[in-house]
């Protein structure tokens, strides 16, 4: 891990995920079991094709020490954005955050209707 920057609220991301590297993750505070539009997310790079994978366990046994989570990569969070524009054209914040939180909890796309 690079680093763990400065947190900002989940929906400050969502419309600028160009703004953090294209091997960036957001992390979350371990507790969290959902997320909403103001779920604290702390951006962090990780460059795992450069670990093994014990020093990726390594990595996440330290974030967990420090009350961190994996939640989504860049490319997770452009992926449900790109799906969800297929289906809904005109999405609304609140709907891209429900994909979002659909994703990470089932590892699967929201269907649009359920948006």
């Amino acid at each position: 891990m690079k680093y763990l920057g400065e947190p900002k609220k989940l929906i400050e991301w969502l419309p600028d995920s160009m703004g953090y590297p294209a091997d960036g993750w957001l992390y979350i505070k371990s507790e969290e079991d959902s997320v909403n539009q103001s779920t604290m997310c702390w951006p962090g790079v990780v460059d795992s094709i450069d670990l093994s994978d014990k020093e990726y366990e390594e990595m996440e046994a330290q974030l967990r020490k420090g009350g961190f989570k994996s939640f989504l990569s860049k490319e997770q969070i452009e992926d449900v954005g790109s799906n969800l524009r297929k289906q809904l054209p005109k999405y609304t914040e609140t709907q891209f955050v429900e994909a979002i939180n659909y994703y990470w909890v089932n590892d699967a796309f929201i269907e649009a209707k359920s948006a």
